[in-house]
């Protein structure tokens, strides 16, 4: 799912609040800023799956939480943690989240006076063997 482009974001049902499109190096993302949340549907395969979500390494002081389905699955802090580049961040997702579903909602909600993102791309995949959520 590529976030801040139109056709994409219209493809997964996004819906979102104080939510806006940005550029960074030549990559489109979005962030979504206090009092509001990034919404969007995502297809699931059958098995243990990983959220992955694209993220600058630059940000400072983002605080927000990620739900699948209205379930929290993590908080996320970025400070300055990969200065210059993009880098990913893995959510192993529990079993019991997508067992059965064709797909899930994916949402980001910043907490009180922070940023969720700005997020650059998220994507589900099949969990390595062994991986547990």
């Amino acid at each position: 799912m590529f976030l801040g482009e139109m056709q994409p974001e219209r493809d997964h049902n996004l819906v979102s609040e104080l939510s806006y499109p940005v550029t960074y190096r030549a990559r489109q993302g979005r962030d979504a800023r206090s009092g509001g949340y990034l919404e969007f549907s995502m297809k699931v395969k059958p098995g243990p799956l990983v959220l992955q979500a694209s993220y600058w390494g630059g940000e400072r002081a983002r605080d927000f939480d990620i739900f699948v389905d209205n379930v929290k699955i993590a908080s996320q802090h970025l400070d300055n943690d990969q200065p210059g580049k993009f880098f990913d961040v893995e959510y192993p997702l529990p079993a019991a989240l997508t067992r059965g579903k064709q797909s899930v909602r994916v949402k980001f909600v910043p907490r009180d006076r922070s940023t969720a993102g700005p997020i650059f791309g998220v994507r589900l995949y099949t969990a390595k063997p062994g991986a547990t959520a």
